[in-house]
């Protein structure tokens, strides 16, 4: 098998649930999962608590290869994905370190906010945003289709609804502030 890169430090956010793998005496040491987030994002809770509270490493090995079941895309995919990134937001307020020292979200979801409300002033702002977006991923599918032609066309539409439902989530979950009491006892570091 070639190799795709190596071994290296995961960033928060990019190993999940589904490529996870713990030594039984960093998960006692932690405290396991948080369950009072709720499905998605205990993940990165626990890795981000593991680096700041403990100084762990948790390393990203991008030869290993994890077959795991994946939803079909449809209403039931984009309400899953709309919950995990409602705890994002939520986890966001929690720890805003976790998401704002990553440069690539925060100016994506800055840039996204600041083009839907120039939006509701200038129609052509609007529609030149969609067409940047559409300018990008449609030859982005062309290249991940490679000739196959059989769902091209449904690509860069699903594209566009599955960023539409994360940054509507996180939106959902930021605005769970005014339940901040509450969520501060979720908190653990």
């Amino acid at each position: 098998m070639e190799a795709k890169g190596a071994v290296r430090e995961a960033t928060v956010g990019e190993v999940h649930l589904s490529n996870f793998f713990v030594k039984k005496e960093c998960w006692k040491r932690i405290g396991g999962f948080n369950i009072e987030i709720g499905y998605g994002g205990e993940d990165s809770e626990f890795i981000f608590v593991g680096r700041e509270r403990y100084g762990l490493s948790f390393l990203y090995c991008p030869d290993l290869i994890v077959y795991h079941h994946r939803r079909e895309f449809g209403y039931g995919y984009l309400k899953q994905r709309f919950r995990l990134r409602r705890n994002n937001g939520r986890l966001l307020l929690i720890y805003p370190r976790m998401y704002l020292s990553n440069p690539l979200f925060v100016s994506g979801f800055l840039l996204i906010t600041f083009w839907l409300l120039a939006s509701v002033f200038s129609r052509p702002v609007f529609l030149a945003g969609l067409c940047l977006y559409f300018g990008f991923f449609i030859p982005y599918c062309l290249w991940l289709q490679r000739g196959r032609q059989e769902r091209f066309w449904s690509l860069p539409l699903a594209f566009f609804l599955h960023h539409l439902t994360y940054y509507l989530g996180i939106w959902a979950g930021l605005l769970s502030v005014f339940k901040f009491s509450k969520l501060k006892r979720i908190r653990r570091i």
